[in-house]
């Protein structure tokens, strides 16, 4: 994979976490929104993998990416814990 590629899944993981963001704060934790962290997951997995099979890719920014997305699907995930703080209307 070349940095476009590993770029594209940077891009569909950024949007799918404003998706999840943005349904959250709207319906609250439903199954859709459990589908859409689902999918950035799945995403951040994929966009993980791609830097661990291209490491002479994994440039700061990528890393930086990575770990910001991560910290993001964190929150997102705990909004669906019996305890999670989500977001109040």
């Amino acid at each position: 994979m070349d940095t476009d590629g590993i770029s594209h899944i940077g891009a569909a993981l950024i949007g799918a976490i404003a998706e999840a963001r943005a349904h959250g704060k709207e319906f609250g934790v439903d199954a859709e929104f459990r589908d859409a962290v689902s999918r950035a997951r799945k995403l951040h997995d994929a966009l993980i993998e791609a830097l661990i099979a291209n490491e002479p890719l994994a440039t700061a920014y990528f890393r930086g990416l990575a770990d910001s997305t991560h910290n993001a699907l964190e929150e997102l995930e705990t909004w669906s814990e019996p305890t999670g703080d989500a977001p109040h209307l």
